[in-house]
């Protein structure tokens, strides 16, 4: 618990440090007081609530206690317009926003629904997948996809993923859309965008192996569409990767090698 207490002191601490809006005036006597004796505190009820769910995994009453308590911290802050209290708002709020990471049922209903928008045009449903590019490497068509697509994506996590997950993506699903199709362009494998396309190349890959694996003997030896696709896997693959220095140190390029190398491609 301790290790806990610690990384989340840091965090706010560096959120705090990085973020100092100039334009604000200094809080009175009294946004002074209440940012340090009413609403400060609220953010350690937050980083209770994390602490208390964090080997148990992903379960509703996270979800539903985390919100409350942030939702009660940021009316707590709303009313401050100082330099000080917005700087505190600001860590609140990258606090209350848990990434993807956090726990491992989001990432892998993400990840479903990355293979099942791939496989598209071999799904029966849902037939909505086909209407939008998710799959696209181009960003601007990505986001496009995303922002005009987001009933079929949420169709989808409702069906199937679980109810946490669907709670997850419905209240964050803005922020998904940018970290999936905006990249930053700032020296950072860290960033949400990284960790997005971190995990829709994972599945390219996944998929690329899957269809050499599926591809038959006289496909193999005459070409067949099975072939075709596993073309298509490769290059998608490679255009995933592609000029980005984050994957140098990934298994990933030397596993396209050895997977489409052998294969042909």
């Amino acid at each position: 618990m301790l290790i806990h207490l610690i990384s989340f002191a840091f965090f706010f601490g560096f959120a705090l440090s990085s973020q100092s809006p100039p334009h604000l005036p200094q809080c009175t006597h009294n946004e002074t007081l209440k940012a340090l004796l009413t609403c400060n505190p609220m953010r350690f009820d937050i980083m209770k609530i994390r602490e208390k769910y964090s080997n148990s995994g992903a379960a509703p009453e996270f979800y539903k206690e985390i919100d409350a308590a942030c939702e009660l911290a940021m009316e707590c802050y709303e009313p401050l317009k100082c330099h000080e209290a917005r700087r505190y708002r600001v860590a609140l709020d990258e606090a209350c926003d848990f990434n993807i990471w956090m726990f491992p049922e989001n990432r892998e209903c993400l990840m479903s629904f990355f293979s099942a928008a791939y496989n598209a045009p071999s799904l029966p449903e849902p037939p909505c997948l086909l209407q939008y590019p998710f799959m696209e490497n181009d960003t601007a068509r990505r986001h496009t996809a995303y922002t005009d697509g987001k009933y079929c994506f949420m169709d989808y996590v409702k069906n199937n993923c679980s109810w946490n997950s669907h709670h997850y993506f419905s209240k964050r699903y803005e922020k998904i859309v940018i970290a999936i199709s905006i990249d930053p362009r700032v020296n950072d494998c860290g960033t949400e965008y990284q960790q997005m396309k971190h995990m829709r190349c994972h599945v390219l890959l996944a998929e690329t192996e899957k269809r050499i694996k599926n591809r038959g003997f006289f496909d193999r030896l005459f070409g067949g569409s099975q072939s075709l696709a596993v073309e298509k896997a490769c290059e998608d693959i490679r255009e995933c990767i592609a000029g980005d220095e984050c994957f140098s140190s990934s298994v990933i390029p030397t596993k396209i090698q050895q997977l489409c190398g052998n294969a042909g491609q």
